[in-house]
């Protein structure tokens, strides 16, 4: 796993980490999960590779491996354990494993650390590309990390939440004074978290010129845009931000998005990629993408 880290999890595998809250009705409680890997080997953005780690499979404990639990520990045989492992080795999967804090914070304790240490020696002399830890908090906070040595974790930061309800955890805030309304309306955090989602806009005609000055105004940071067709005079009562000279010069789409966007000047980074959303060469930026507009038919592929 090379460069920075994040995870994607899955609805109905939080669903599965939230669940052991209730099931240990005030006692601490773990679980196993498997997460499939996509590496990116230039993010859009920063250049530079990037690792995220989606949620595969989750899966409860046997109740027969749990030896006792308390509302500070949870101890269980590690049976299902090596199972995990087996699991992961055959499917070229990350085995994970969380454990609820129901009265604590959602941040690791020394106990945790020894632990995991041991786990993920065993898991990394296996063969495992790592050994993820979670836990989830009695307030529903969420921290992550992964052992990629014995020696130390990686914290894992950012942890985006898919579903029909879309929430990311992050770890850094942003300059958000232009958005000051919008502040009003949604409440600080909510728009903080707008600006660190990593938008994708397949096709940057009457649609996606359209969705680009809205995420923009909305306060996104990153964006990519898909597009490799050129401005025509036929183009002009539907393309965003064209003017008659574009026609003329014969001008890209992608190019007159890029100057809306430096005209504007609200701290939006946007790559455009001349090429159509699904093509080989996209496959990189549209893994690191969080939400993506299909404005035009995505070609098929695999991206994986």
């Amino acid at each position: 796993m090379k460069g920075a880290l994040d995870i994607v999890l899955l609805k109905p595998h939080e669903d599965g980490i939230r669940s052991l809250l209730t099931q240990g009705a005030g006692a601490e409680r773990s679980a196993y999960m498997l997460f499939g890997r996509a590496d990116i080997q230039m993010d859009p953005w920063s250049r530079a590779p990037r690792t995220r780690l989606i949620s595969h499979a989750f899966s409860n404990l046997d109740p027969a491996d749990l030896i006792s639990a308390s509302n500070r520990h949870v101890t269980w045989q590690t049976d299902g354990f090596m199972r995990l492992l087996g699991d992961a080795l055959t499917d070229n999967l990350v085995p994970a494993l969380v454990h609820t804090h129901p009265e604590g914070r959602a941040a690791f304790s020394e106990q945790d650390d020894q632990n995991e240490a041991i786990l993920a020696r065993t898991a990394l002399m296996k063969g495992a590309a790592g050994l993820i830890s979670i836990v989830i908090a009695g307030n529903g906070e969420v921290a992550a990390r992964i052992w990629m040595s014995e020696e130390k974790p990686v914290d894992i930061t950012r942890i985006f939440h898919s579903g029909p309800r879309l929430k990311l955890d992050y770890d850094d805030d942003a300059e958000i004074a232009f958005l000051d309304r919008q502040t009003r309306l949604f409440g600080e955090h909510t728009t903080q978290m707008l600006t660190k989602f990593r938008c994708g806009i397949a096709g940057g005609g009457a649609t996606g010129s359209a969705v680009l000055p809205l995420l923009m105004r909305l306060g996104i940071r990153e964006a990519v845009m898909f597009e490799k067709d050129r401005a025509e005079q036929s183009n002009l009562n539907r393309l965003h931000g064209a003017r008659q000279g574009d026609v003329a010069a014969k001008a890209l789409k992608a190019d007159i998005h890029a100057r809306t966007v430096s005209e504007a000047d609200l701290g939006m980074s946007l790559v455009t990629i001349d090429a159509w959303a699904g093509e080989p060469s996209t496959w990189d930026s549209l893994k690191a993408c969080d939400v993506i507009f299909a404005a035009r038919t995505i070609t098929r592929g695999d991206c994986s």
